[in-house]
């Protein structure tokens, strides 16, 4: 393809590298905080594809540099791949929403309409944390907490929202940044949910300082 082409102009990245979900085991983890038992699906398999756009001759390609596709130290397959978590979140659906909000309706029964209706594998915990996210309303409730300089606790916002994807996350702490010092804010504590990462980085100027991963919500 030659240079000048469309393709230079649009890539976003020169190399990518697509790796196992359980490739790489985890660092060790040095801290002596709250969350010493933690589990992870790292395993150290080296299922690895690495690719780099090159140019050669006026003719722009990719170029594969890394290729292993052999899995190891886990099991492969569809089966497999459904018990991810990302795998295990559940589509929108009202109907859904509205037996979620009906204590009559058992977790199984629950589970086995996902199952019937979107092919995709609950765990009794992901039914208590849908149920913990689902209200009367059908609509999803977002809560913020800032700590005083006191170390309490303070509920700033609580807010209804049609889904937790990142444009209503942005939208709701666009609101609340309007109406306190924002500017102030020095840590965010952040469970481990990517939509809420966007949203607090399109509001929050808190540049490449990572966030410190909690499952407690959004804490200013």
């Amino acid at each position: 393809m030659k240079s000048g082409s469309s393709f230079l102009q649009t890539i976003k990245y020169d190399m990518v590298v697509y790796v196992c979900k359980q490739g790489d085991r985890r660092q060790k983890c040095t801290s002596s905080g709250v969350r010493p038992n933690q589990r992870s699906f790292k395993v150290g398999c080296p299922a690895k594809i690495r690719l780099v756009a090159v140019e050669e001759n006026g003719i722009c390609q990719l170029r594969v540099t890394t290729c292993h596709l052999h899995h190891s130290n886990h099991p492969v397959g569809p089966e497999i791949m459904k018990v991810f978590p990302e795998m295990r979140k559940p589509d929108s659906d009202n109907t859904l929403n509205k037996i979620l909000a009906l204590p009559s309706v058992s977790a199984r029964d629950i589970q086995q309409y996902v199952q019937d209706t979107q092919n995709k594998v609950l765990f009794n915990s992901d039914v208590h944390n849908l149920r913990r996210k689902t209200n009367v309303n059908n609509m999803a409730l977002l809560n913020v907490m800032c700590i005083d300089n006191n170390g309490q606790g303070r509920p700033v916002l609580h807010a209804f929202m049609q889904n937790e994807c990142a444009l209503y996350i942005e939208s709701c702490l666009q609101f609340l940044e309007a109406r306190f010092a924002a500017e102030q804010t020095l840590t965010i504590f952040i469970d481990k949910d990517m939509a809420e990462v966007i949203a607090i980085q399109a509001v929050f100027s808190i540049g490449q300082h990572p966030a410190m991963l909690l499952p407690c919500g959004i804490c200013c």
